[in-house]
């Protein structure tokens, strides 16, 4: 590469890294790498704290348990369903190779007719 086109990606790279360090970045998602690309893990903060987290069909754990938790999954399509008696269930899918997946989850109560 010639020094030129060197030092334009230097100075762009060194800009943005500046940018990144000067402000509070917490309310903008970060994606975290894991350690191989089979592999992903899911992070479900979710109310109420009674309701129930199944992943593909199989319970995980109430909110209160995985609230802030990392949940290991192998990479691909995965059903994320949070659901609670007397509120209307989330149901979603889930993609994500390699990488940390957070979702937040608040549940609605059915409202009476």
């Amino acid at each position: 590469m010639n020094p030129a086109k060197l030092a334009t990606r230097l100075t762009a790279a060194l800009a943005l890294l500046a940018a990144a360090c000067a402000g509070n970045r917490a309310d903008i998602p970060q994606p975290v790498m894991l350690a191989g690309e089979n592999t992903m893990a899911l992070q479900v903060d979710c109310q109420p704290e009674q309701a129930e987290v199944e992943i593909d069909g199989v319970l995980q754990g109430s909110c209160a348990s995985l609230n802030g938790k990392r949940i290991r999954l192998p990479a691909g399509s995965h059903r994320l369903q949070v659901r609670a008696p007397g509120f209307r269930p989330f149901t979603s899918q889930v993609d994500a190779r390699g990488m940390l997946q957070r979702l937040t989850v608040t549940l609605q109560r059915y409202q009476p007719l």
